[in-house]
């Protein structure tokens, strides 16, 4: 989305990449107790339901039925969740995103970027590898 936006000028990517940001936000949890007793001090949900018959709801509502409880990828902060870690970190560089968006883009991107680190992998996962040291160019006009 982000490209979308900083190459063609494209507003509805800009909308979408801050729904995108809130909805990894909203799928995040924090000690979260396991079927079986295991604590997940950090994690993202592989998904999350965000309505029921047209009523929200909040993110962690199946976590203790124990027909269905908290989905995680093949491990809480990794997986499908390394894909992340790069536009994660591009968006927190982006000067069109408000604060809040670059901070969650930023607090998310740390927080997956510490688990890639200490995985063995750190900074030569193909993932982390492209992170930019600092701020990313301005949009082409």
């Amino acid at each position: 989305m982000l490209a979308a936006w900083r190459f063609f000028g494209e507003k509805g990517a800009l909308d979408l990449c801050r729904a995108a940001l809130r909805a990894v936000d909203y799928a995040r949890l924090h000690d979260a107790r396991l079927p079986g007793g295991r604590i997940v001090r950090e994690g993202i949900r592989y998904y999350v339901p965000v309505e029921i018959k047209g009523k929200p709801v909040p993110a962690g509502v199946f976590d203790k039925d124990p027909s269905i409880g908290i989905k995680l990828a093949s491990s809480p902060l990794g997986g499908p969740n390394e894909f992340l870690t790069l536009p994660l970190y591009l968006a927190a560089r982006e000067p069109a995103l408000d604060p809040e968006s670059r901070k969650i883009a930023r607090d998310l991107g740390a927080l997956l970027l510490q688990a890639h680190r200490h995985g063995g992998e750190g900074q030569w996962n193909k993932w982390t590898f492209l992170i930019p040291g600092g701020p990313v160019p301005p949009r082409n006009p």
